[in-house]
């Protein structure tokens, strides 16, 4: 009997401030579980770009989601993960260290309840990329007037280029910018496999061609 209760303590020791975490992160989790309910399936090349543009971040081995509470960094890569990322994204700003320290706290809560597909699916759902537009999907049809799962190479190319300034790389603000992120990120997915040596010389070579209507509205605001 007492050597019963003392495996049931130790259980509760080891057990309890995992439960405190998820507890602690309510909030949060309730809006990644929101987004990852309604986020769309993301196309194939699309998740290639986005992998081949923002490279470790979307690593699905369980060892790439180990976070270190201090630091909300990636113990493998060295770099965030899209765990703390979408953490970030989801906690409420506070004074730098407490919002550090709950940062951590939420991206570790998310990379134990979401595999590293959702996290990417509910990354490219949430991610910003400029003139108010949130998420890949609606990317796809504000920047070239399609859905993302009609995109060429090229064109997921340069959607997933954009995630890092989505201003200063814009194909209707800096074309010239755009396009050679875009070959960059089109190389990358060459190096991956993720495309073939003749799709990657194919997509290099397409023209840039954005939705007509946004080069209006721009012309239109000056």
């Amino acid at each position: 009997m007492r050597r019963k209760a003392l495996v049931i303590i130790a259980i509760l020791v080891i057990v309890a401030p995992f439960g405190a975490v998820w507890w602690l992160v309510r909030d949060e989790l309730a809006i990644v579980r929101a987004d990852a309910a309604v986020a769309p399936k993301v196309p194939a090349q699309m998740k290639a770009a986005l992998i081949a543009s923002e490279g470790p971040i979307f690593d699905t081995r369980p060892q790439s989601f180990v976070v270190n509470p201090f630091r909300g960094r990636n113990l493998v890569s060295g770099g965030a993960t899209a765990a703390t990322v979408l953490a970030r994204w989801t906690t409420p700003r506070r004074r730098m260290l407490r919002w550090h320290l709950e940062t951590a706290l939420v991206a570790f809560a998310i990379s134990r309840e979401f595999s590293g597909d959702e996290v990417l699916r509910v990354y490219a759902h949430r991610a910003y990329l400029g003139r108010g537009i949130e998420g890949v999907e609606q990317a796809s049809r504000a920047y070239f007037a399609k859905p993302a799962s009609s995109l060429t190479f090229a064109e997921a190319a340069t959607i997933a280029g954009m995630v890092r300034s989505p201003h200063y790389l814009s194909p209707v603000n800096h074309p010239d910018r755009a396009l050679d992120r875009r070959n960059k990120v089109l190389k990358r997915m060459r190096e991956l496999r993720s495309i073939t040596e003749q799709q990657y010389r194919d997509s290099v070579r397409e023209e840039l061609r954005v939705n007509p209507a946004l080069r209006i509205s721009q012309q239109a605001g000056r």
